[in-house]
């Protein structure tokens, strides 16, 4: 598949931003965010005529709410320029594709998105970048893609819905936004001991693995949870099948991470709109030695979980508890296997005026062992986004473990 771009500009706020908000400090979890771009694809079926416009207006009328992404990040100050540079629109052309044969791949997305994942942090490159892709069959696709320096999938989903909002007069109340992690958690210049997430991970690629609603029930019903009553839940399992299947590859124990959104946990809590990188990482730590089970895994990752949520009550306003951000992370260069849940975010409700989205890709990333949950368009199963090396991606394919609950992309 190839989209030949047709127009690339630069959209601007409809109004400028404030003086005295010209200069946004990123937060200390901004500074350790991994160097990558993240993003989603919306595949849409069909279009109305003159949509091109449409979306511009509406992406300009929403910039001064979302002021901090039209302007460039300054990597020796660790702050944004808001200077209203613009945000990237890119408009571009598949004439020999069809909807139907790209829909439940994950290859050649990249085509699809106005950024590779490591075109970030430049001087010049954009914080927000969106791509608008005529198919043959009069189909239309969305790629948004965000640096992860400022935003994490939280703050895009906010972004994507008030986008549709203000395209769509059927949308949702306006939606507020509140730049609030910078004084929750004030710069401490930690990003010089930035994870290993994406350091030298050159030649990774992602799959894309569907964990059905069958499979992911069957293994539920085995397992208990640690402290009594209710069912784990499903982004847990496939968490573990997934954990299973990857430790041991080197013989070395390794550590799990579960991405925790502090939105609500806070005290006083955060509000639900609030933008930037506002998450705990949920560690547990397996152990090198025998075998571990799915149940096992299980009761790390929910003991790891309810931790991070305990500590989200004990942050307060003006980095007055810092510790649990900081001790929480993973050493440099440790093995990790990283998990990040984006079935809740609502992507598949992104109307933008002419109906939902068929289906919700992920952007493509260049951080090993990284792994993106996004639940399907049935709502009942799990697809499992993996990024790894090619030589573990083979490995992995092959694994019998999660042969029993995974289809494989529709394209391989």
């Amino acid at each position: 598949m190839r989209a030949n771009v047709v127009r690339r500009k630069l959209i601007k706020p409809s109004s400028p931003t404030p003086q005295n908000l010209q200069n946004y400090k990123i937060s200390c979890i901004d500074e350790l965010a991994p160097s990558t771009n993240i993003g989603v694809i919306l595949f849409y079926p069909s279009k109305p005529p003159r949509i091109t416009q449409k979306l511009e207006e509406s992406l300009q009328k929403i910039l001064p709410q979302f002021y901090v992404l039209a302007g460039r990040y300054i990597k020796t100050d660790q702050s944004i320029n808001c200077s209203d540079e613009g945000v990237e629109f890119v408009e571009a052309e598949a004439p020999d594709v069809e909807l139907a044969n790209i829909v439940g791949t994950s290859e050649q997305l990249n085509d699809l998105l106005p950024r590779r994942s490591h075109q970030m942090d430049g001087e010049s490159d954009p914080l927000l970048s969106v791509q608008i892709t005529h198919l043959k069959c009069g189909g239309l696709v969305i790629g948004v893609s965000v640096s992860h320096r400022i935003f994490d999938t939280c703050s895009l989903s906010t972004f994507i819905s008030a986008w549709w909002n203000a395209s769509s007069s059927s949308g949702p109340d306006a939606i507020p936004t509140f730049y609030e992690s910078t004084a929750l958690f004030p710069g401490r210049n930690w990003s010089k001991v930035e994870s290993s997430r994406t350091e030298g991970n050159h030649g990774i690629v992602c799959r894309r693995f569907c964990f059905n609603k069958e499979g992911i029930d069957r293994a539920r019903s085995k397992l208990r949870v640690k402290d009594g009553g209710g069912m784990v839940s499903k982004v847990v399992v496939v968490s573990a099948v997934i954990a299973k299947a990857l430790i041991g590859r080197s013989g070395d124990g390794c550590y799990i991470s579960h991405a925790v959104n502090m939105r609500g946990r806070t005290v006083p809590p955060l509000q639900k709109h609030a933008c930037g990188n506002i998450v705990l990482q949920a560690v547990s730590s397996c152990p090198a030695g025998p075998e571990m089970g799915i149940q096992g895994l299980v009761d790390l990752m929910e003991e790891a979980i309810g931790k991070a949520i305990a500590k989200c009550s004990r942050i307060g306003f003006g980095g007055a508890s810092l510790k649990p951000v900081a001790n929480a992370l993973p050493g440099v260069g440790a093995t990790t296997l990283w998990f990040s849940d984006w079935s809740k975010f609502g992507f598949y409700e992104a109307d933008f005026g002419w109906g939902k989205p068929v289906w919700v890709g992920v952007a493509p990333m260049h951080a090993q062992d990284m792994t993106i949950l996004m639940g399907n368009g049935d709502g009942d199963g799990i697809e499992a986004w993996v990024h790894l090396s090619k030589e573990d991606m083979k490995v992995f394919e092959q694994n019998q473990d999660i042969r029993p609950f995974v289809t494989y992309d529709s394209n391989r």
